[in-house]
């Protein structure tokens, strides 16, 4: 099962697209395990963010 990551910045929700970067048009990075996205998470989390991830499935973007 492949998993994407979502952006909460409290006005706009953004998926991460395949360079790495919040974009609301753009296509999702996908992870092929839930491991893999918290890493990614982890490596771009830090003390006094604004924003928050979230980890969806793949399903739940084609139903977008």
């Amino acid at each position: 099962m492949k998993y994407y990551i979502v952006e909460h910045d409290g006005i706009v929700n953004q998926i991460i697209d395949i360079t790495g970067k919040p974009n609301k048009y753009g296509e999702p990075k996908y992870f092929e395990s839930m491991a893999d996205a918290r890493k990614w998470i982890l490596k771009h989390t830090y003390k006094g963010m604004t924003h928050s991830y979230e980890v969806k499935e793949y399903k739940e973007w084609l139903n977008v």
